[in-house]
């Protein structure tokens, strides 16, 4: 039995790691929203993918009623929410707290309140997602060299669209 639970939107958000490497030309741009647009780019690939299945779907039973439907699509959809916290992680102007976003968005979308658990019910330890970041990036830094070659402009990048400390 799996004795591991679940992560919250927010607790995903805050442990995101990020080790994927990045060309020198990407990491030289001076755009300040260089990691935003990427992560919006993947958006762009993972719905391609999804739109394809869903065509594909249209015009062959086969493919709808495929055994293997899910190993081959499910990996899509879960692209979309890690580029959901990526894009939340490297908003222009400030770190986006996605968790309070989704439930307000759920909430007023459907005017409904979300039950929620008792505060001592929640977990404990959360870290604000700044002091997570930073941390992340410095460690990524000094344990994968080149993975963040310039983890010093990132995490200064990080800190100047910061609009206020954000603490969940």
């Amino acid at each position: 039995m799996n004795n591991r639970t679940d992560l919250t939107i927010r607790e995903l958000q805050t442990n995101l790691p990020w080790t994927i490497r990045y060309s020198q030309d990407f990491r030289a741009s001076p755009l300040s929203h260089k990691d935003f647009a990427h992560a919006l780019h993947h958006v762009g690939k993972a719905l391609g993918r999804l739109h394809e299945l869903a065509d594909n779907a249209d015009h062959d039973r086969g493919v709808a009623d495929s055994k293997t439907l899910k190993d081959d699509y499910g990996k899509y959809v879960a692209d979309l929410v890690v580029c959901a916290l990526r894009i939340a992680n490297t908003f222009p102007n400030g770190v986006l707290d996605l968790q309070r976003l989704v439930e307000e968005r759920i909430e007023g979308k459907n005017e409904v309140k979300l039950p929620r658990p008792y505060i001592e019910e929640r977990r404990h330890g959360e870290r604000p997602i700044n002091e997570v970041l930073e941390s992340a990036l410095e460690g990524a830094a000094d344990s994968r060299k080149g993975v963040f070659a310039d983890a010093a402009a990132v995490k200064s990048q990080i800190a100047s669209t910061q609009t206020e400390d954000i603490s969940f």
